[in-house]
């Protein structure tokens, strides 16, 4: 793949662990997580209101939520390129040690199964994610108020720039997982491993143990760039040092 050929694509990031991303490159999957174990609080535990009148037990719409999972994602934007969100690095991704993971958007929505949806999530100032149950059965209360329930979160968490994946299992027990096919283009790494701090300015991440693990298990045409920095501006670069960054800055137009 040329540099052009990457910036020219629509994509769609995933901030994880260098052991998990290992698990999700050997597998070719990604795993659905339970809405349950989500660092929002408000989406780990929703208040649940309903009409007075109605038959409708907390506990049973508790269960219903229990039976979606979802799949966190991370976008580009006007203000951040997906991959180059330090909050994102620190957070999800062994405080800068571990992966971000580069997919083509267009291919991993193919992936997708006609029951699953996904869209950009909408941040919104002082969102709690209530849930609110009408007359209607609560699964359908659920599926008509899809985008508010599952694709909306405080403007807290606006930061992440999150794309997401969500669906709904059988059973409360259940994982599942999606095959990603061959959407994952790139695996990007930002420093070396076992570097209590930053790596030494004449080192680079390729020649790292990490690289070289990673460069035993990707296929032949996925790239490993190195996240850094050239001349103050992030740049991403090949072990050949070729530039993978958009010389211009210009991010790609997120069509939801």
């Amino acid at each position: 793949m040329t540099p052009k050929d990457f910036q020219d694509i629509e994509k769609l990031y995933h901030y994880t662990s260098f052991s998990s991303a290992l698990k999700i490159i050997s597998s070719n999957k990604l795993k659905f997580g339970r809405l349950g174990d989500m660092n929002d609080t408000n989406e780990a535990y929703k208040h649940i209101s309903y009409e007075y009148w109605s038959d409708i037990q907390t506990k049973d719409v508790q269960s219903e939520l229990q039976q979606y999972r979802q799949i966190s994602l991370t976008i580009d934007s006007s203000t951040y390129q997906g991959f180059d969100i330090s909050a994102m690095w620190g957070h999800y991704a062994e405080k800068g040690k571990g992966v971000c993971l580069v997919f083509d958007k267009h291919k991993l929505l193919k992936c997708l199964s006609t029951d699953m949806y996904s869209r950009k999530v909408n941040y919104k100032r002082k969102f709690k994610g209530n849930v609110h149950i009408n007359s209607d059965s609560i699964g359908k209360s659920l599926e008509k108020k899809r985008k508010e329930f599952f694709f909306t979160k405080s403007s807290d968490w606006k930061y992440e720039q999150e794309y997401r994946i969500i669906t709904k299992v059988d059973s409360c027990s259940d994982d599942l997982f999606l095959d990603f096919k061959d959407s994952l283009i790139a695996v990007v790494l930002q420093y070396a491993d076992g570097c209590d701090n930053y790596m030494p300015i004449n080192d680079t991440v390729f020649s790292s143990l990490n690289f070289k693990i990673l460069d035993k298990i990707v296929k032949r045409n996925m790239l490993i760039l190195e996240k850094g920095d050239l001349f103050g501006e992030t740049n991403l670069r090949d072990r050949g040092g070729q530039s993978f960054s958009d010389s211009e800055h210009t991010l790609v137009n997120i069509n939801i």
